[in-house]
Parts: structure tokens; C-alpha cells; sequence
């Protein structure tokens, strides 16, 4: 009986142990915290932070300033290393456009069921209409040791840039590129040549691209549109310089 009484009540020396191992634990945790906190600017997961090799390559600008001519012209060149982040969207798709191939198409009720869910890495409402991003097709993407392209408006790149600040998967590899028009007239010419808008919408878009531009500083690199060949050949030096899997 006083045998196991022995057993059943812990000794000093028991104890001792048992505190000197929940202080060890704590210690660990705290440095845990710290290691994750440093490394990753408060990232949610730093084995996958580590462990990602691949880039997000965020390419903004005025509608019309030809994003997205230079986005599928690197996409092409660098198509074992880069790809693109297709756009959910709740406008009504052009005659040439592809529901999952140019955008996602979804009706505006789906759009803002998944803002609830917090399923968008960034979105944002313009002119009318909501575009975003999925987080998990970014993560997976990156997980899978590929670059990603983000054609997006200046709101999302902002607000990819506040994920960044706040601690996200993203961990410092986010790169930003504004494409930044020669002139206010040469878009808007440009605009009225592709002949996708109407006067009034056009009007509405010159309205955004002077409010876009002044947030222009914020990107980490600012392109004065040229030619196609001479903004292709900056994007392209922009890309290599970042880009591990590309240099291999």
C-alpha cells in the first residue's frame, strides 16, 4: 500500500523534472515565436515560406498601357518556369474571351460569398465590376516551385503590398512592375484604337489612370512604355533579376 501511495504522489525530484521540462518547452516556444516572426515577418506557415522558391511577378498599370501584351509575351518565353494567375471577375466576358483560360467568370453573388470565405488573396471593385485573385491557386502555384504573374490593378498590387507588411505565405517574394504610359493622350488613343470601349467608358478609364499613376512610387519598378520590344526587354531584365528558377 505505501508502495504504491510512492508511486501515485510525485517526490521532489519528480517535480523538479517536470517543471524544469515545462520551462524548457516554453523556451522553445518562445524562440519558435521569435525564429517565425523574423524570418517570415509573421508568416503563417515558415516551412513553406522556406522551402518556395518560386516569385510573385505583379505587373500593373492603366487599362490600355499593354499589360497584358507583355505579360503573354513572357509568359510564352519563360513557360517552364512562369505562370499566370488566371483573374476572377464578375464582368461579362468579351466575344474572344475563354471562361478559365482569360478569366474566371462568376456571378456577382459567387464573387462576394467567396470575399466571406476569404478565399482572394486580393481583389478589388472597378468600374462596376469585382476582380481578385485565389489564394490557394497563388500558394499551390508557388508550392509547386513555379513563378506566378499577377495581372492586376493598382488596388490589388497595394494590397498584396499591406499582406506582405502583416505577414503572409507571400514572405518577401512579391516583385512589382507599374507600366507607366508615355502620356495621358497616347492612352487614351490608344484606348479609342482597340476599340473595346465606349466614349463614356473610355472617359471613366482616363479618370482611374491619372489616380493609378499617383500610386505609381509605390511599385518596386516603374516602366516608361516605349515601343513593345524596348518595355518587353526591361519587364524580361526585371523578371531574370529575381527569378531563381529562371536562372537555372
Amino acid at each position: 500500500m505505501s508502495i504504491l501511495w510512492r508511486m501515485a504522489i510525485p517526490n521532489e525530484r519528480t517535480s523538479f523534472m517536470a517543471v524544469q521540462r515545462k520551462n524548457k518547452i516554453n523556451c522553445l516556444r518562445v524562440c519558435l515565436s521569435f525564429l517565425w516572426t523574423v524570418t517570415c515577418g509573421g508568416c503563417h506557415n515558415i516551412l513553406t515560406c522556406s522551402f518556395m522558391k518560386g516569385i510573385a511577378l505583379v505587373i500593373s498599370g492603366p487599362a490600355g498601357v499593354g499589360k497584358t501584351t507583355l505579360c503573354d509575351r513572357l509568359l510564352l518565353n519563360h513557360n517552364l518556369t512562369l505562370t499566370r494567375v488566371i483573374t476572377v471577375t464578375t464582368r461579362k466576358p468579351r466575344d474572344t474571351e475563354r471562361d478559365g483560360s482569360d478569366y474566371i467568370f462568376v456571378n456577382r453573388k459567387k464573387f462576394l460569398e467567396n470575399i466571406k470565405c476569404n478565399a482572394f488573396l486580393e481583389y478589388a471593385e472597378i468600374h462596376g465590376n469585382w476582380y481578385g485573385s485565389y489564394r490557394q491557386s497563388v500558394q499551390d502555384k508557388l508550392q509547386n516551385n513555379f513563378d506566378v504573374l499577377l495581372n492586376i490593378d493598382v488596388q490589388g498590387a497595394s494590397a498584396l503590398k499591406d499582406l506582405e507588411k502583416n505577414g503572409s505565405f507571400l514572405c518577401g517574394k512579391s516583385h512589382s512592375v507599374f507600366i507607366m504610359p508615355s502620356s495621358l493622350n497616347e492612352l487614351k488613343q490608344r484606348l479609342i484604337k482597340r476599340g473595346q470601349d465606349t466614349f463614356e467608358n473610355i472617359e471613366n478609364r482616363m479618370k482611374t489612370a491619372e489616380k493609378e499613376i499617383k500610386f505609381s512610387k509605390s511599385f518596386d519598378r516603374i516602366i516608361l512604355s516605349k515601343t513593345k520590344d524596348e518595355d518587353y526587354k526591361e519587364l524580361n531584365d526585371f523578371y531574370l533579376k529575381h527569378s531563381k528558377l529562371a536562372k537555372n
